[in-house]
C-alpha cells in the first residue's frame, strides 16, 4: 500500500502545489476561446455533440467579439489587481475541439501566445480521436519552448458511459493519442467525470486505476452537471435525468482519490460554469464547501490520494504505438 502519511494537508496532490515545483511563483490559469466547431456537432463524428455539452462548447462566456489576445489581457489585468500576487499565467485553449484545424493554424497561434506578457505556460483541450501527427509534432515542438499540457477528454473508461455521454470515440482512440503524447514527453490532463448514469464505485474505481497506469501528469474531475442548452437539460426538465446527490458525490469522490496514484495531480475535484449557464446541481456550484467537506471526509476515514495503489506492484502503462 501507498504510505501512510501523505504531504498534502487537503488530502490529495493540489495543482497549486505541481505548479509551484514547476515555476516557484503562483501561476493562474486564463481560459480562452478560438471560434470552431467540434466534429462531434457539425456531423462529422456526430450531429448532437456530446449530451453536457453547451453551446458554448464549454469555453469562457462574454468573448465572442474578443481577440485571443483581447481575452488574454482583459483576464490578466482582473487577476493581476489580486493582492495574493499572481506571476504568471497558463493560456487555456478551451472550448470545442482546438485541434479542429490544421498544425500550420494551431502554429500561427501559439506563436501569437508566445509574445502574451508574463506567459508561464498553454493548455490546450481536445478529443483524443483528433489528433494527427502534424499536431504532435507541433506539440513537441512548442513543448521545447514553453510548458505545455495537452488536456483529452476522456470522462470514464466504460463503454457504456461513454455511449450514454455521446462521446463517440473509444477508449482506444484515447490510448493511442495518449500514448503519442506520452512518446513525445508532452505534458497530459485527462478529463474525468463522476456520476454518469449507470456507473457506481466500481466503474469510478475502474478509472482511477487505469489512470494510475497510465499516470498522466494531471486529472481534472468533476460531477456530471446540466448546463443550459445541452441536451442533458432536456432530459433533466423532463425528469429523465436527476443529478447525483451532493453525499453521492463526495463517496465517489474519496474512492476515486483513493485509486488514484498519488503522483498524479488534481486540477479540479469539481465544476461550474460562468454566468447563468449552470442549472444543476447547485451544491456544484458551491465549490468551497464541497471540497471542504471532501477535505473532512478524508481526514475522517483516515485516507488519501492513493492510499489503495499498490505502488510495489504498480508500474506506468507501456502501449504499443498504435498512432496511425
Amino acid at each position: 500500500m501507498a504510505p501512510t502519511s501523505f504531504p498534502f494537508p487537503e488530502g490529495w496532490y493540489p495543482f497549486s502545489q505541481y505548479l509551484k515545483g514547476i515555476f516557484r511563483v503562483k501561476v493562474r490559469k486564463i481560459p480562452l476561446s478560438l471560434p470552431g466547431e467540434c466534429p462531434n456537432k457539425d456531423g462529422r463524428i456526430g450531429s448532437d455533440g456530446c449530451i453536457f455539452c453547451d453551446p458554448l462548447g464549454s469555453g469562457p462566456t462574454n468573448v465572442e467579439a474578443l481577440s485571443l489576445r483581447e481575452q488574454y489581457m482583459k483576464a490578466r489585468a482582473h487577476f493581476l489587481s489580486d493582492p495574493k500576487g499572481v506571476s504568471l499565467f497558463l493560456a487555456y485553449l478551451q472550448s470545442n475541439t482546438n485541434t479542429d484545424r490544421s498544425a500550420e493554424e494551431l502554429r500561427t497561434l501559439m506563436s501569437e501566445m508566445l509574445s502574451f506578457p508574463d506567459l508561464g505556460g498553454i493548455s490546450l483541450s481536445t478529443r483524443p480521436d483528433c489528433l494527427n501527427r502534424d499536431h504532435l509534432e507541433l506539440f513537441q515542438e512548442y513543448s521545447q519552448k514553453i510548458p505545455l499540457w495537452i488536456e483529452l477528454g476522456l470522462q470514464t473508461v466504460h463503454l457504456p458511459g461513454l455511449l450514454w455521454l455521446r462521446r463517440r470515440h473509444s477508449l482506444g482512440d484515447f490510448l493511442a493519442a495518449f500514448t503519442a503524447l506520452q512518446e513525445r514527453k508532452i505534458k497530459t490532463c485527462v478529463h474525468i467525470i463522476l456520476g454518469i448514469p449507470g456507473e457506481g464505485e466500481r466503474e469510478v474505481v475502474d478509472t482511477a486505476l487505469f489512470l494510475s497506469a497510465l499516470r498522466p501528469d494531471t486529472v481534472k474531475v468533476h460531477p456530471l452537471h446540466v448546463l443550459r442548452g445541452s441536451d442533458l437539460e432536456r432530459l433533466y426538465a423532463s425528469g429523465e435525468y436527476t443529478p447525483l446527490e451532493r453525499s453521492t458525490y463526495l463517496n465517489l469522490a474519496v474512492a476515486f482519490l483513493e485509486h488514484l496514484d498519488p503522483s498524479i495531480a488534481v486540477q479540479r475535484l469539481t465544476g461550474d460554469r460562468e454566468g447563468n449557464l449552470f442549472v444543476a446541481p447547485l451544491w456544484a456550484e458551491r465549490k468551497r464547501a464541497l471540497l471542504a467537506d471532501l477535505m473532512r471526509l478524508l481526514r475522517e476515514r483516515k485516507t488519501h490520494q492513493g492510499r489503495l495503489v499498490d505502488l510495489s506492484v504498480h508500474r506506468p502503462f507501456r502501449g504499443e504505438n498504435s498512432f496511425p
